[in-house]
């Protein structure tokens, strides 16, 4: 009798069209098989998405008994899943079958197209170059699942397939990746500690309650960032795109797209993508989870996740608040956040998602925008909610979605109680913006291609003490007292149309398309992209793309002034053609990527002083031109060595802008390598995370004096040991309690300690 592998393993099969039956064959676009864990089921992928039975839960677990979060399948954004474990006859060996074959899955439709009971078909197809080895297969192996919803009854001998994480994968392509078992392992829950495990990624923070994404060297308001598959940059300031009332206990994974389909995503993606999905239908996860922690400064904090399913809804439920009382001078703050989803497959080729969230955020902002002044103040709330509608035929498929994003902020340059106002200053400053889009795309499927044409619109408000035009009737703040109005206020509409042609051939992917936006503040703009990819083999891909892109102004960038800054409503949209190149080897446990980059910037938009000024002004630089190269290595061999890590990243910038000081465009972080690792030791898990970082370019610092970025070495460790239903966990935050700065002058926290404790039902 043969053993059951444990072992993962990395394999891909390519589409087939309808003459074959294939299941995916509808979806004309590559399918990406992820890891082999512990069984495989018949699948009712497309059509019903139904979850692991509760009795057959632990067919999902990894067998290295890590998380089982990646157990879970998924189609784009909208979580699919697995059934029952099957079992079948292998004519050879174990270890020459998982040695020597390829494995191929085709997902056999029903001849009847109303009757959504499907089967399950396995080709092992051999694919060795020895020819001694292929004498050994003399057929393909064929592994037949059962009809869902019927028992089947187990063969005398055989061996066990595993589960498998299955992906549906449009033409962009996932530059990187944090999974779920890198979240679990991180040591803290906050987004932007997330986001840093990324190496094309930093986030420029300001005592951890306000993060500026940087991504490929790019400013805050040049990365996207998407929750379940929606727009959640905010029109008023790329500075808020953090806030989310999510954090990394309802996360499934993290996504860098390194470059942006025009078809989906439209103009603004200027920099790249970050893509978050949350855990709504895995079931591999504890129903119920109460998170207690605490840590230096005051730190404490609760949060309660729920996942449940009523019907045919998967619903999550997340909620959270923390505290703390600062590490330096008016740092303090305190957050809550709430967040819901609601998911529901249906038995029609639809899906339903719903979404919504609501975020407090109250923060001392020593220094934030200016280092003559300590003692400023923000408080932000934030407040979206989403609907995403899904729906598949043979020839074709549509999606709609529609989302809305409130936040308001009150920013006081002098925080009531701890300071006392000069003479000139003239109140706080307020703020509300809105955004309200939909987009609708609807794409037919050819023999070897798919056509996708769409439209994207985006209306954009801000109501404000001081950005916008002056309204002839101000708008009273009603959640604020003392009869405060909006004096200010501003509204656009952004329509983004466009067309995508994508093509598949064999190993060859071909995609090209184009877009035109219009703007009421701005003039018609275009964008194009060509992006191709060629699998060389089982083991090596190579990509590349090139297109022209561009990003609006926001409304911060065109009217915000105050002591030290003054914005230009004369802006003009930042433009780039942006190439890349890359290449993705996987081999077993082993993970390989290289990437090369080239931006062609032109009126890029920057704050910039001169050295001997204290006055920044927002203004379009001529040329500033990036190249980038990043590479990045993975190793999980499984076993007590869970994840070893390398990433390296490299950024110059060629720039035309006189001999101006950058706040945000030219300071980038020029190197940064990163070397993190996950261990079992006996029921313990230690995982650690060390960065060598070196920022380009300079700062004025707190007597006037030009500063240089200095490089910095950053090391963060975190150990958990589970007992019962308990996991306890400590963690340690720039153990080598490094001085350091994201943005100049803005000191962080130095060595943090931080314990928590999880209980799981």
């Amino acid at each position: 009798m043969l053993q059951p592998v444990h072992k993962t393993s990395h394999f891909r099969f390519r589409r087939f069209s309808r003459q074959k039956w294939a299941a995916y064959s509808s979806m004309h676009r590559q399918v990406t098989i992820g890891r082999v864990a512990a069984y495989i089921s018949d699948l009712q992928l497309h059509k019903n998405g139904r979850p692991v039975d509760e009795s057959n839960r632990e067919y999902c677990r990894k067998d290295n008994g890590g998380n089982s979060g990646d157990g879970i399948g998924r189609h784009e954004e909208s979580p699919l899943s697995l059934c029952r474990p099957v079992q079948a006859h292998i004519d050879t060996t174990c270890d020459e079958a998982h040695r020597y074959a390829d494995i191929t899955i085709l997902f056999i439709r029903n001849s009847r197209p109303n009757l959504y009971l499907r089967r399950l078909l396995f080709f092992i197809l051999t694919n060795i170059t020895m020819k001694s080895a292929l004498s050994k297969f003399p057929f393909a192996m064929m592994l037949l699942g059962t009809i869902a919803g019927k028992a089947q009854q187990p063969p005398d001998t055989g061996h066990q397939l595993p589960s498998v994480e299955i992906r549906s994968e449009r033409v962009h392509r996932a530059a990187n990746k944090v999974d779920s078992a890198t979240i679990a392992a991180s040591p803290s829950e906050s987004l932007d500690n997330l986001l840093e495990r990324m190496p094309a990624v930093e986030v420029r923070n300001r005592s951890g309650q306000q993060g500026d994404i940087s991504l490929r060297g790019g400013s805050s308001d040049q990365a996207m960032l998407l929750l379940n598959g929606i727009n959640m940059n905010d029109a008023h300031t790329g500075h808020y795109t953090l806030d989310l009332p999510v954090d990394a206990r309802c996360l499934q994974r993290m996504e860098l797209l390194d470059d942006s389909p025009l078809a989906h995503f439209g103009l603004s993606a200027f920099s790249g993508i970050i893509a978050l999905y949350t855990r709504i239908a895995d079931t591999t996860a504890p129903p119920l989870t109460l998170s207690l922690h605490a840590g230096s400064h005051g730190e404490a904090g609760a949060a309660l996740n729920l996942r449940q399913r009523r019907g045919g809804w998967y619903l999550l439920e997340h909620a959270a608040y923390s505290r703390s009382d600062g590490y330096i001078h008016n740092t303090d703050h305190r957050q809550a956040d709430l967040f819901l989803q609601a998911y529901r497959p249906g038995r029609h080729d639809d899906s339903w998602n719903l979404q919504g969230g609501f975020q407090l955020k109250d923060y001392g902002a020593n220094a934030f925008y200016s280092l003559s002044y300590p003692d400023q103040y923000e408080s932000v709330r934030m407040a979206f909610a989403s609907a995403s509608y899904r729906r598949e035929w043979a020839w074709g498929r549509w999606e709609w979605n529609i989302s809305n994003r409130t936040h308001t902020d009150r920013f006081e340059l002098f925080r009531d109680g701890h300071s006392v106002a000069p003479d000139w200053y003239s109140g706080h400053n307020y703020h509300l913006s809105n955004t309200l889009a939909t987009n609708h795309t609807l794409a037919i499927f050819h023999r070897h291609a798919t056509t996708t044409l769409g439209i994207d619109l985006r209306d954009e408000a801000v109501l404000s003490s001081q950005l916008g035009d002056s309204l002839e009737h101000p708008v009273r703040i009603v959640y604020e007292s003392g009869g405060k109005t909006f004096d200010f206020g501003k509204n656009r509409l952004n329509v983004n149309s466009f067309i995508q042609h994508h093509i598949h051939r064999h190993r060859w992917e071909l995609c090209g398309g184009g877009a035109l936006n219009l703007n009421t503040m701005f003039q018609t703009s275009w964008g194009a992209d060509l992006r191709g990819s060629y699998h060389l083999n089982d083991h090596l891909h190579l990509h590349a793309s090139a297109g022209r892109y561009l990003r609006m102004p926001t409304f911060t960038d065109l009217y915000y002034h105050n002591a030290v800054q003054v914005g230009n409503d004369r802006l003009q949209p930042e433009k780039a053609w942006i190439a890349t190149l890359s290449a993705d080897w996987h081999d077993g446990p082993w993970h390989v990527s290289l990437t090369l980059l080239r931006r062609n910037g032109r009126d890029i938009i920057d704050w910039i002083r001169q050295p001997d000024e204290s006055l920044w002004h927002c203004a379009n630089l001529t040329h500033v031109n990036l190249n980038g190269l990043e590479m990045s290595a993975s190793y999980r061999p499984g076993g007590s060595l869970r994840e070893v890590r390398l990433d390296y990243t490299w950024y110059h910038i060629d720039k035309s802008a006189g001999d101006y000081v950058s706040k945000y465009a030219l300071d980038h972080l020029r190197h940064k390598l990163s070397l993190g690792a996950v261990q079992q030791l006996g029921r313990s898990t230690v995982s650690g995370w060390a960065s060598v970082q070196k920022r380009n370019g300079s700062y004025t610092d707190k007597n006037g004096d030009l500063a240089e970025y200095t490089p910095v070495v950053l090391v963060d460790l975190k150990w958990e040991y589970p007992w019962r239903k308990l996991r306890l966990s400590l963690s340690l935050l720039n153990l080598l309690n490094r001085r350091h700065y994201d943005i100049g002058g803005i000191e962080q926290p130095g060595l943090q300690l931080r314990g928590g404790i999880t209980y799981s039902l």
